[in-house]
């Protein structure tokens, strides 16, 4: 299951043959097609949808919504998209019927949300801190809401470091943040673990050092991988192997989180760090020249993304406001020497 950060950067979903599914016939679906017009995915689109009996049978800018039974029948090889504010429910419900390739895209819409967990939050705050509620407003880091906080946090570091994403460039699962955020990319290569397809991916297991290159790349983009590998020391070591001389890896681990439920089901959910720990484990490998590491996030950050709620939840101060204690996303640049590495 993935979320797609924007339609124009996802190549697996513009690439894909078979098809697209929209699983959700409610508010903003217009614009959700609009938007994939725009893109030109628009005519990738099977059907529509919806649990709701009374929208199957209608069309919408003439797609016809039928059942999600008929829908699985007919296009269980399509890509399941869930645009719906019960993402989590729908994507079990896929999950269950054997539907893997599912993709969490966020309403672009989120005012009706947002006042709901804003009355929710108030009430909150009527009733006490003792009486916060036991259960997240969001189960998927807020997905479901918008853009989720630790994202924030990410996507600033990576946009404070983008001049170090150039040349030859590696990201791990997608190239979304090297679309995003590069400068003067020569050749663009995404890494995955279990599978890869076309000539601008690779199988490369950071652990196990399979498909490893060294001295390849000038960036190595991972974002909030290293928590779903177990040897953490190997597979640092293999990110510092991949990179020339003077490369950078730009590396971001979650401190304080949830579990991924999705990853832990599948390969494991191991870790999270302090800012101690990850400067640690670089500094350790052969060949780093230098680590810089940061944190970011605050009591009240960690909290709200604890609950599911996103950043179109927060007020700006509150994002940007620095508590080392409280480190909700840690983030490192590790550069390889420069230097004779026989040594």
């Amino acid at each position: 299951m993935e979320y797609i950060g924007s339609f124009e950067c996802d190549k697996k979903l513009i690439n894909n043959e078979a098809g697209i599914v929209i699983f959700g016939a409610g508010k903003g679906l217009s614009g959700l097609l609009d938007k994939m017009e725009k893109s030109g995915i628009k005519g990738r689109v099977l059907c529509i949808c919806d649990n709701n009996s009374e929208q199957q049978g209608n069309f919408i800018q003439g797609i016809q919504v039928i059942s999600p039974e008929e829908a699985i029948c007919r296009y269980s090889n399509a890509m399941f998209i869930v645009y719906n504010r019960f993402c989590e429910e729908i994507s079990k419900q896929l999950i269950d019927e054997g539907i893997e390739r599912i993709h969490l895209i966020r309403c672009w819409n989120v005012e009706s949300n947002k006042r709901e967990a804003s009355s929710q939050i108030k009430n909150n705050r009527e009733n006490g801190l003792l009486e916060i509620p036991l259960k997240p407003v969001s189960s998927v880091f807020g997905l479901d809401r918008g853009l989720p906080i630790d994202r924030y946090y990410i996507e600033k570091f990576l946009a404070e470091n983008a001049s170090f994403i150039k040349g030859t460039t590696l990201e791990v699962a997608d190239r979304e943040y090297t679309m995003k955020y590069g400068r003067g990319v020569e050749e663009s290569i995404v890494t995955h673990v279990d599978s890869a397809s076309g000539s601008g991916s690779r199988l490369v297991n950071l652990e196990t050092g399979e498909g490893v290159t060294d001295d390849f790349a000038d960036c190595f983009i991972l974002t909030q991988t290293l928590p779903f590998i177990y040897d953490i020391r190997a597979a640092a070591q293999n990110i510092v192997r991949s990179l020339k001389r003077g490369g950078v890896a730009l590396v971001t681990v979650p401190g304080i989180t949830q579990i991924s439920r999705y990853d832990m089901d599948r390969w494991g959910h191991y870790w999270s760090f302090t800012t101690a720990s990850l400067k640690r484990l670089f500094e350790e490998c052969d060949h780093v020249e230098d680590v810089e590491i940061r944190a970011y996030g605050n009591v009240k950050a960690a909290a709200c993304g604890l609950y599911g709620l996103a950043v179109e939840d927060m007020r700006q101060e509150d994002l940007e406001y620095r508590d080392d204690d409280y480190q909700q996303i840690i983030t490192a640049v590790v550069r390889k020497s420069r230097g004779d590495l026989s040594r």
